[in-house]
């Protein structure tokens, strides 16, 4: 049995959605929130847009430095608090690929640090791989591919969606977890 599970992926592809309605049919498992939704949201006061988000992080990479950073520890905290049984929107795989996306590699040294670590709180039982959709942007494939990166370079246990759809990836996600 999957214990710690991640939904993991670029934006907009589904997994807040799917979480949502994992809540209403998987009650044994806590849930995580995507942390950076709510990060956000306490630094700038308001509800972002992504595109806010995104734009403000690819102009200023100090700033996207240190929300990463925020998104990492807070991450490690939710998924400390919710215990041996979750699902988790967004992994921390999905931190690494994004930092990297949006820093690049920069000081060595300073990346490997975070990167190890990050990994020592890698110790999901199970990530879904939510890839995007047909229309997907280059910046959803380019962040797709590094999340990918991570979770093989590291050995981590992965599935990947096959449906197209929300409702056929909800039922996918529920055929997995009580077939196995």
């Amino acid at each position: 049995m999957y214990k710690k599970i991640a939904l993991s992926g670029a934006h907009n592809t589904g997994k807040t959605t799917l979480l949502n309605a994992l809540k209403n049919h998987l009650k044994t498992y806590n849930y995580i929130s995507e942390v950076v939704r709510s990060e956000f949201k306490t630094i700038l006061n308001k509800e972002p847009s992504r595109g806010e988000i995104m734009e403000r992080m690819l102009k200023d990479k100090k700033f996207a430095d240190e929300m990463e950073n925020k998104f990492l520890q807070r991450q490690i905290e939710e998924e400390r608090k919710a215990g041996e049984k979750f699902i988790s929107d967004r992994s921390i795989y999905d931190i690494l690929a994004y930092k990297t996306y949006y820093t690049g590699l920069g000081d060595i040294k300073e990346q490997q640090s975070f990167y190890q670590k990050a990994i020592q709180h890698c110790n999901y039982d199970l990530i879904i791989i939510v890839p995007p959709f047909k229309r997907a942007t280059l910046r959803q494939l380019m962040i797709h591919n590094l999340i990918m990166a991570f979770i093989v370079d590291n050995n981590q246990n992965f599935y990947t969606l096959q449906s197209k759809g929300i409702l056929d990836r909800f039922n996918e996600i529920t055929a997995l977890l009580f077939n196995h």
